[in-house]
């Protein structure tokens, strides 16, 4: 398959294969991605919490207890880093959401999670050029395909 990031909706991929990738996309790549940005905005101490986060509980958790951290910081850091910060906890929230039980949406936690990719991208250029937010989500997807493409080779290499 070409791209299958346009197939995570439509039932054609393993379930598990699925699973595999949702996962990844909130413990490695989503979740590292909001530890970048909080740790640029000054929180140092919540991107630490989320980096030693090992179950979706305590991601669900921190994130709620993020908002109002980032709402105490509002005067040690600038406004850039407050927006970007609380619009990648947003972004993290709905990627969680997305993969409960009653939503579960793998599209939604793909396009979530590169959404806080781009955040990172900002972030990792310290507030000053806005239009990494855009090649981060763009560099996101194409890793997402990526590992979808590799998750598609092992899958088919246990299941010929």
């Amino acid at each position: 398959m070409a791209n299958l990031l346009e197939h995570l909706d439509k039932d054609t991929l393993p379930a598990p294969m699925v699973k595999a990738f949702v996962e990844w996309c909130i413990w490695d790549q989503a979740r590292m991605a909001l530890v970048l940005v909080l740790g640029k905005t000054g929180l140092q101490q919540v991107a630490d919490e989320f980096e030693r986060a090992r179950d979706l509980p305590a991601l669900e958790e921190l994130s709620a207890r993020a908002n109002d951290a980032i709402k105490a910081a509002r005067g040690r850091t600038g406004p850039l880093g407050i927006s970007a910060a609380e619009a990648a906890v947003f972004e993290f929230a709905n990627l969680l959401k997305a993969t409960g039980e009653p939503d579960w949406d793998p599209g939604g936690a793909a396009f979530f999670s590169a959404r806080v990719c781009g955040w990172a991208g900002w972030a990792a250029t310290d507030f000053s050029q806005p239009l990494q937010k855009t090649e981060a989500e763009h560099t996101a997807r194409r890793d997402q395909e990526a590992r979808l493409q590799e998750l598609w080779r092992i899958f088919n290499i246990r299941n010929p």
